[in-house]
């Protein structure tokens, strides 16, 4: 992961409007897309109304040029161009501009953090999200009234304001989520969900862990440093966004260890035919990102909308099926503190699957 440093303010989430691929994946009611719910559900809202939705983001994109540090700029010029989603359209001139705007201001607003690969996609995913159909309930009462924390519950309708709340956003899964641990400089919380991952496949599923000959080390630092978004379709992947933002980052393992499920069948049978497990999974996931038929049973598919459907259902189902408590996790972490001690020192001796020291608070 190349990370930057900055210096400057703090962390909200944004990414930019994508016409092309707001056609490629279709549109969502007012109520239920994606970027609304989420926005609602996570504190987003909450946190835009506190400092000002669009006044403070627009604040901090007017301080970039004085206060965005060259290399991070740098940084981020060159990244934006190449976030791709295979199957949906590349970015637009003006929508790479939006982008790189947004990616500026979360530098800013967290200096510390400042910008490392895979933001750029999470960022382009929030807006994307927009047209996305969530999983997940707004409240009824809050549906009705039209308004959440003093905010209209349709979402955005310019190019500002849906630029605005995908930043508070991201904002808010850095943050208040804990997802920050994943971008630091030294990726510590991404190495621990990465040793988490291979653990707990050992545990549950020892065929697939065996079957994976190692591999399972490495997976979750793809599948984590861009929270599926370049692993699954957008469609695919916003279930797994649904399950966070109601059940809380530890959600990512339990998506892992479905999608691992999942490919079970796949992964058995391609290596009985002779594949080698590094041969298999780079074919697997080159194929997922825009093919997900390998996750239904027997490889069956249909209209690509009803196969993501069903997908994502299935793999909320898995995930469901591979719940564990996080006092689990927290045994794991000890185990990881022991074997890694740089990287735990890294994350910080407050560290805590079970308590508000994940959380960290900007």
């Amino acid at each position: 992961c190349c990370c930057s440093t900055v210096a400057g303010q703090q962390p909200p989430a944004a990414t930019p409007r994508v016409p092309a691929a707001q056609a490629a994946v279709g549109g969502a009611s007012s109520s239920t897309c994606c970027l609304n719910v989420w926005a609602e559900s996570s504190g987003a809202r909450a946190m835009a109304a506190d400092r000002g939705r669009i006044s403070a983001y627009t604040a901090l994109v007017q301080t970039l040029q004085r206060s965005l540090p060259a290399e991070v700029e740098v940084t981020i010029a060159n990244d934006v161009p190449r976030t791709l989603f295979m199957g949906l359209p590349a970015l637009e001139d003006k929508d790479q501009q939006a982008l790189a705007r947004l990616l500026g201001a979360l530098a800013c607003w967290d200096p510390e953090l400042a910008y490392c690969q895979g933001m750029n996609y999470i960022t382009r995913f929030a807006i994307i999200a927009s047209n996305l159909q969530s999983s997940l309930e707004v409240p009824e009462a809050k549906e009705r009234s039209g308004f959440v924390h003093g905010l209209s519950a349709k979402p955005p309708g310019t190019d500002e304001e849906q630029e605005a709340d995908a930043f508070w956003l991201i904002a808010c899964l850095l943050s208040h989520y804990g997802a920050r641990g994943l971008f630091l400089r030294q990726t510590p919380l991404l190495k621990l969900y990465s040793f988490c991952l291979s653990r707990l496949l050992a545990e549950r599923l020892p065929e697939v862990h065996g079957l994976l000959e190692g591999l399972d080390a490495v997976l979750g630092y793809k599948w984590f440093g861009t929270l599926f978004t370049t692993v699954l379709p957008v469609e695919v992947a916003a279930r797994i966004w649904d399950m966070v933002f109601r059940d809380g980052l530890p959600a990512l393992l339990r998506c892992a260890l479905g999608l691992c499920s999942l490919l079970g069948p796949t992964l058995r049978e391609a290596r009985h035919d002779g594949e080698d497990a590094i041969e298999v999974m780079g074919r697997l996931q080159r194929q997922l990102q825009t093919d997900v038929t390998p996750l239904l049973p027997g490889g069956a598919g249909g209209a690509h909308g009803n196969t993501a459907r069903l997908v994502g259902e299935r793999l909320q189902g898995e995930a469901q099926n591979h719940a564990f408590e996080l006092d689990e996790l927290e045994a794991l972490l000890e185990v990881w503190r022991l074997e890694d001690p740089q990287s735990a020192k890294d994350l910080g001796d407050s560290f805590s699957f079970n308590g508000p020291e994940s959380i960290v608070s900007i």
